[in-house]
């Protein structure tokens, strides 16, 4: 799954509609509105989207197969609890910022690869497609290139 994720150049980006708890059990997991490897995203950096490495520290992650998939592709493990438990729309402030900082972190990672490899495939009926794929790094192009030579 991860090598479909990176070679098609997708970031996972998870909604995860249980609440994300504390280690210590702590209120704050209310606040947290999403984390990925950098931090978490709480109301409090919402102007600069500067995710908090103390505060990931306090969360306790998921054990599922998304968390780390997402992790994995630059994505955010978001808490969708903010959306799904105010059906009243009692709290419309929260949730403007939940949806603020989930558009925001998005839209960071939405960035076409710098190259691409692109290519014709025809589909299960026939009809052509492209299909695009990210182009290896120069290093691990260098890499390949140099570690294959004493065999050709």
């Amino acid at each position: 799954m991860i090598s479909m994720l990176v070679e098609n150049d997708i970031t996972l980006h998870m909604p995860q509609p249980l609440a994300l708890k504390m280690h210590s059990g702590q209120g704050k997991a209310s606040k947290v509105y999403g984390v990925d490897l950098r931090g978490a995203f709480s109301g409090r950096n919402i102007k600069s989207l500067m995710p908090s490495f103390p505060l990931l520290r306090q969360v306790t992650l998921p054990k599922d197969m998304c968390t780390p998939l997402a992790f994995e592709t630059n994505g955010t493990l978001f808490n969708l609890h903010h959306l799904l438990h105010n059906v009243n729309g009692t709290q419309r402030l929260p949730v403007k910022k939940f949806i603020d900082v989930w558009a925001r972190r998005v839209t960071l990672t939405a960035r076409p690869s710098p190259c691409q490899k692109c290519r014709c495939v025809a589909n299960q009926d026939g009809v052509g497609q492209i299909m695009c794929s990210k182009c290896l790094s120069p290093s691990i192009e260098h890499f390949l290139k140099v570690s294959i030579e004493p065999f050709c």
